[in-house]
């Protein structure tokens, strides 16, 4: 009886080490697919605004030349 507890108890702490292993490789490739896509949708975002911000302002100053020039 000893030597099967103990061959139970063996399988039962390599079984639970691997658990542990498999669920922390799962979080951490979990996080690491989170901290992608969130770091590529800040890169997409801000050269966006920027842009639509620029064009704005050519607008607005295209607009204003156009404007002041037949008055000359």
């Amino acid at each position: 009886m000893g030597f099967l507890e103990k061959l139970f108890q063996a399988l039962f702490m390599s079984f639970l080490t691997q658990l542990i292993s498999v669920l922390v490789l799962i979080s951490l490739f979990s996080s690491a697919i989170l901290l992608g896509t969130r770091r590529h949708v800040q890169t997409t975002r801000p050269p966006a605004q920027k842009t639509s911000s620029r064009s704005i302002v050519h607008v607005g100053v295209q607009s204003a030349t156009h404007a002041a020039a037949p008055t000359r």
